[in-house]
């Protein structure tokens, strides 16, 4: 099964000119942050890099106004690229390195778009299926609210690397113990990356 050992993010929603690394060298992986701190960037950016779309744009009709020239992020200077991109562990077994880089943003009537490359070479997000990433069809474009098969209101999850956003520290072999709320909020991240068979 693929894995992301690595995210690099520049100029996308929050993420700003400095492009933004994420090693992902632990089989879980928890962004923690207060508000506006990136999570929702973050996670959309990871959506962009395999679908080339946001799904919450077209799920909310009020996010249709959000999205209008929302993907580049505002203080990218003139010239400079807006792109995520990730170093991957194909089911090959072999380390490729995939970017989708956005060339239109949405507007009000139309969809973004944008090129998505696997090792330099320009392909379709369908052809993504050669190194064992096999999106839903079509992929992310309802809901997923996932209902939890353990009726119990914690969960433990252990040997977690978690990155702290209000402190940006990075903490080794945390335990993070989830509660009701967050367990749905996990399902439906989780079921997002099943969708794209990838787990951090």
């Amino acid at each position: 099964m693929p894995k992301i050992d690595r995210l690099t993010i520049q100029g996308f929603r929050a993420f700003g000119p400095v492009p933004a690394k994420l090693d992902f060298d632990a089989p879980i992986a928890v962004v923690w942050g207060q508000n506006s701190e990136g999570k929702t960037s973050l996670a959309e950016a990871v959506e962009f890099l395999f679908t080339g779309d946001i799904a919450r744009r077209e799920l909310l009709s009020s996010a249709v106004d959000e999205f209008e020239n929302a993907l580049r992020n505002a203080h990218l200077p003139a010239g400079a690229e807006t792109y995520v991109e990730a170093l991957i562990t194909g089911s090959d077994g072999k380390t490729h390195t995939i970017r989708r880089t956005l060339v239109e943003d949405f507007t009000k009537r139309k969809a973004c778009t944008s090129e998505l490359k696997l090792d330099g070479t320009t392909i379709s997000t369908a052809e993504l299926g050669t190194i064992g990433i096999e999106l839903s069809e079509p992929p992310l474009a309802a809901s997923v609210a996932v209902a939890q098969d353990n009726p119990a209101s914690q969960t433990l999850i252990t040997n977690v690397h978690v990155f702290d956003g209000v402190n940006k520290a990075r903490v080794e072999n945390a335990n993070v113990l989830i509660e009701d709320n967050l367990i749905r909020a996990a399902g439906f991240w989780q079921e997002i990356f099943s969708a794209c068979r990838l787990f951090f």
